[in-house]
């Protein structure tokens, strides 16, 4: 279980995490049986995040964490779906989770798809996928170009979700956005 108990540290080990992974010293950590065995009662990870549902964007390889150490989320361009909501709030309320990363990546096929029909495009959106656009398109409102467009959006209606009012206000959770560079493997904190 995590031993981490603050925002900082839970913070600082993604941080020490990602390091590993973009220099090729990666540990894997408590990906074993014993770690498995560890979690049968419970879990305690540290921080919750969400991110994109793209293959090549694994949080927990890229931050290089463990089994109960994250509290993934995931969809299409890491919006914030009523179901992404719920969970968010879950991954506080009942694993107690220090702190909530929205991590984009650049190269991020959802967000090109809500840009085109933002910018008039006619795009199909066969099956299931207009409701994954149309929330994509939601949070490009203030879209300036840049490779995260969507974080920031998602960053600040995280941290208005009523539930998580008041360990914002005390400091015993912090909500932060970040990005993937695909190529590098480095992750860039955009708040802190």
């Amino acid at each position: 279980m995590s031993s981490l108990s603050t925002p900082a540290a839970a913070l600082a080990a993604l941080r020490r995490g990602n390091d590993r992974y973009v220099t090729a010293r990666a540990r894997h950590p408590r990906q074993d049986a014993a770690a498995r065995r560890d979690h049968l009662v419970g879990q305690a990870p540290h921080t919750c995040v969400l991110a994109c549902a793209d293959s090549r964007v694994s949080p927990e390889v890229i931050f290089d964490q463990g089994i109960g150490d994250l509290f993934v989320v995931r969809n299409g361009g890491q919006v914030l779906t009523p179901s992404a909501a719920a969970s968010v709030e879950f991954a506080y309320l009942l694993t107690h989770v220090k702190a909530i990363v929205v991590l984009g990546h650049e190269g991020c096929k959802a967000v090109a798809l809500g840009r085109a029909i933002r910018a008039g495009e006619s795009v199909q959106t066969p099956g299931q996928l207009a409701v994954l656009t149309d929330a994509v398109t939601t949070y490009l409102a203030n879209d300036d170009g840049g490779l995260f467009p969507t974080v920031g959006a998602v960053v600040a209606r995280i941290r208005a979700l009523e539930v998580l009012a008041d360990p914002l206000r005390t400091g015993d959770l912090v909500v932060v956005g970040a990005g993937y560079h695909l190529g590098s493997g480095q992750v860039e904190w955009l708040e802190s």
